[in-house]
């Protein structure tokens, strides 16, 4: 295996990820054919078309090289988990098409989303290229690299992000309850709600925010986001000291034997709104 080059996977990463963005704006104003998968219990998480497939195999294609010369795994949505991850020190973790269900009804909110994460379950490198908007996301630990994120103006409306499926569970309302008291708490005269993109950009909104929060409470059902859903952000909240972990404030586990994030669930936002919200949410958690 040779010494791995970090700027040399950097640009990999960042060409592929553009490349892949590029291909599915090319494809956003067709209509295409919901083909479902099973995966997760939410119409999300079951939203598949032949362009998620087709990026899939084009993400694949650009990242074979790399895996070969460094001995890098490979880990994405659309495609068997082989175990690399166990037995290579890193590996690819790929969503090609993260907001599939955004995609379909053709409303912002899907992006193409890269990492490489270490054995250890930790984030190295994330890139997100966000096809709606035409901008690309990135963080390199190694190389101490990040795109620039311009925080949005600051107003004194709280925003919480979340899933279509947050809406759906029996404990909404009462988490409803609770971002509004974290709000008042932090000093806001009201809260609303952004509901319906995927989990990349739900997050990248999170990261550009002081006054943003982005979470998925564990559950017992399969579903919560997978590894790769959360991958490429983590790395990009780490490099603009935010804050990334499981709900309860434990660190994320990135390659964990379990592909869905149900058992523990997920939480960004910016650490002075992380660190209040986990003194006033539900200790049962």
């Amino acid at each position: 295996m040779s010494e791995i080059n970090w700027q040399k996977l950097h640009l990999i990463a960042q060409e592929t990820a553009i490349n892949t963005g590029r291909y599915i704006q090319s494809e956003a104003h067709k209509t295409h054919k919901n083909l479902g998968k099973v995966a997760g219990t939410s119409a999300s998480s079951q939203a598949l078309t032949q362009i998620d497939l087709n990026a899939d195999a084009m993400i694949r294609e650009a990242l074979e090289g790399s895996t070969k010369e460094y001995s890098i795994g490979l880990l994405t949505e659309e495609s068997k988990d082989d175990a690399t991850r166990f037995h290579c020190d890193y590996f690819w973790c790929v969503d090609p098409l993260d907001g599939t269900y955004s995609f379909l009804h053709q409303e912002a909110g899907y992006a193409v989303s890269i990492a490489l994460v270490a054995k250890d379950g930790s984030p190295v490198m994330g890139y997100i290229f966000d096809c709606v908007y035409d901008q690309l996301f990135y963080a390199c630990i190694p190389l101490e690299i990040k795109s620039p994120i311009l925080p949005t103006n600051k107003s004194n409306t709280f925003k919480w992000f979340l899933d279509r499926s947050m809406t759906k569970q029996v404990d909404y309302k009462y988490w409803a309850s609770q971002v509004e008291i974290l709000a008042e708490k932090l000093g806001y005269s009201s809260m609303e709600q952004h509901i319906g993109m995927g989990a990349a950009t739900n997050a990248i909104h999170t990261i550009s925010s002081p006054n943003a929060i982005y979470f998925k409470t564990p559950k017992d059902s399969p579903g919560g986001g997978s590894l790769w859903d959360f991958a490429a952000s983590s790395a990009i909240a780490k490099m603009h000291d935010a804050h990334v972990s499981s709900f309860n404030g434990t660190p994320l586990n990135l390659n964990q034997k379990e592909l869905f994030m149900n058992q523990t669930g997920v939480f960004f936002a910016q650490n002075n709104t992380a660190n209040t919200f986990l003194l006033i949410q539900d200790k049962a958690y």
